[in-house]
This record gives structure tokens, C-alpha cells and sequence, in this order.
């Protein structure tokens, strides 16, 4: 309710400006991400998918979208997950295995496990335990991790 000049019991010297609110939306926030489930299978067609995108599409938010979702009906927050587990590995990988030695499986199945969280370059793995959940996986499935 605002109340504007000339009204009873209002007064106004100036400019007067009306509040409005305009609803914004928001990226989920990494709990958000963190309770949708998705699995190496999903991540891995999701890869592909985007590896089809023309470079100068490649982080266009919609360009993405389209393309994670273009084979199959999906839930946004379930693109947005998969789209920010696929982000924070290649950030993992860029920073903490850039010769790419680590098996890929296995980073796939633990960017599937490891959670969300903030990092200081965004949202991501958590450095070093990532790396050690990659190298279990692989001990589990009787792969080593790093080549």
C-alpha cells in the first residue's frame, strides 16, 4: 500500500518514488542442486550433448538448456543440476588434473556422488576431496584412477 501526495494524512516534498516489487529469478542454490540425483549415464549424454554446441554457444545458458534437453523432457532444476555437476568438473579438471590424468569414468561417477559447494572459484567440488573420492571409485571398481 503506498501512499501518495495529495492524500489524506500524506505529505510530500519532492520527488516521490513508488516501491514495487518485481519477482526475480534466481539459479538454485547448491542444496537445491545437491537433492536432485543424477547419474554417470545422464552426465555422460549430457557431455556429449554439449560437446555438440557450437564454440561460441558453449556457455550460453539457453544454448544448454536446449541442448541437454533436446533428446528428452526434462525438469529445469534437473538441467541446471547437470549442468552445474559437468561445470564444477571441468573447473576441477582445469585447476586439479589439467594434463587430464585422472580416468574419466571415474570422474564422471564422482561428479555424480560429491556435493556442491561454494568454492573460491565458484560453485564447484570441494578440491581436495574430489580427487580422493575419483581414486576410490576407482579402487571400488578395480580401475586405477590416474593413468
Amino acid at each position: 500500500m503506498f501512499a501518495r501526495a495529495g492524500q489524506p494524512g500524506t505529505t510530500t516534498t519532492g520527488l516521490m518514488i513508488e516501491m514495487i516489487t518485481i519477482p526475480i529469478q534466481t539459479a538454485p542454490h547448491h542444496d537445491e542442486l545437491n537433492a536432485i540425483t543424477v547419474n554417470v549415464e545422464q552426465l555422460s549424454a549430457a557431455r556429449h550433448a554439449l560437446a555438440q554446441l557450437a564454440e561460441h554457444l558453449r556457455w550460453d545458458h539457453h544454448a544448454r538448456h536446449n541442448a541437454l534437453c533436446a533428446d528428452m523432457p526434462c525438469r529445469e532444476i534437473v538441467a541446471r543440476t547437470i549442468d552445474a555437476r559437468l561445470t564444477a568438473l571441468r573447473k576441477w579438471e582445469d585447476i586439479r588434473d589439467p594434463d587430464r590424468a585422472f580416468d574419466q569414468h571415474h570422474l564422471m561417477a564422482a561428479a555424480a556422488l560429491a556435493p556442491l559447494v561454494d568454492t573460491d572459484h565458484g560453485l564447484g567440488f570441494d578440491d581436495a576431496t574430489f580427487g580422493d573420492l575419483a581414486r576410490f571409485v576407482g579402487e571400488v571398481t578395480g580401475r586405477a584412477s590416474e593413468r
